[in-house]
């Protein structure tokens, strides 16, 4: 029979440490040992282990998470009698760290719009839902800053319904200059957009095929009357007739 001393005995901070290197990260889904995230290991004479962890970001919606995988690793370990999991958020040179770590030591690329010296400000219009008048807002918002005398640019992210490049009468392609690609211009702005890939002639990737996505032809004839897809923005309704996209360097700047 152990004795009540073998049995009692609390585990060594070694211990402790080999058991947190099988908790991953649960959005990096590395050992949180190899990331630099174990802050401090304490052990006391009764069991009870003291774990503090380093969190990438403040507010961290996985900090639950870390703390049960955390907790669940080295409850199990003989002698544990207790878990007490910190949290505690790094420094921008640590996240700095992390990052150099996680590219391989390769150096990161830099975005010159995004030093601190840069006169560029970006713009995002988003929304979680289609058709609430996103390309409105931006090609309007576009214009508007134009007419002010500012140099604008517009990305067209939509991967999908490319309505943009039409509202500003965008006809053109890129051109490529080496490595550097020179977006079409219009009188207010430059627009690199989504559309110019893939060609309308060429079928779609697998990811842009499905039901009411991107067509390779926007236009379809059955039983003597024309539709097209979301695309064109046209709407037909057995009449046979299409409605019209703007005049090339016109802005349609309603939907």
């Amino acid at each position: 029979m152990a004795s009540p001393s073998a049995v009692s005995s609390p585990p060594t901070t070694e211990q402790v440490t080999q058991a947190l290197s099988g908790v991953n990260d649960p959005e990096i889904h590395r050992p949180i040992t190899e990331l630099g995230m174990v802050k401090n290991v304490q052990v006391g004479d009764d069991g009870t282990v003291r774990v503090d962890v380093w969190l990438t970001v403040a507010g961290c919606p996985m900090r639950d998470t870390i703390t049960r995988a955390v907790t669940g690793a080295v409850a199990v370990l003989p002698g544990v009698t207790a878990v007490r999991v910190e949290l505690d958020v790094m420094s921008e040179e640590q996240r700095r760290g992390l990052q150099s770590q996680l590219r391989g030591g390769r150096q990161e690329r830099e975005i010159p719009f995004a030093k601190d010296s840069s006169l560029t400000r970006v713009y995002a219009v988003a929304s979680g839902k289609g058709g609430v008048g996103k390309s409105s807002v931006t090609v309007n918002l576009a214009a508007a800053l134009a007419a002010a005398g500012q140099r604008v640019g517009v990305l067209d992210a939509d991967m999908y319904g490319h309505s943009v490049p039409r509202m500003l009468g965008v006809t053109g392609l890129p051109t490529q200059v080496e490595k550097m690609i020179m977006p079409p211009s219009v009188t207010c702005c430059r627009v690199p957009s989504c559309s110019w890939s893939p060609p309308r002639s060429s079928p779609p990737p697998r990811w842009l095929s499905g039901p009411g996505r991107w067509r390779p032809s926007c236009t379809s004839t059955s039983s003597g009357s024309s539709r097209t897809c979301h695309t064109c923005r046209a709407r037909t309704a057995g009449s046979g007739s299409t409605s019209s996209a703007p005049a090339a360097g016109r802005p349609l700047l309603t939907r």
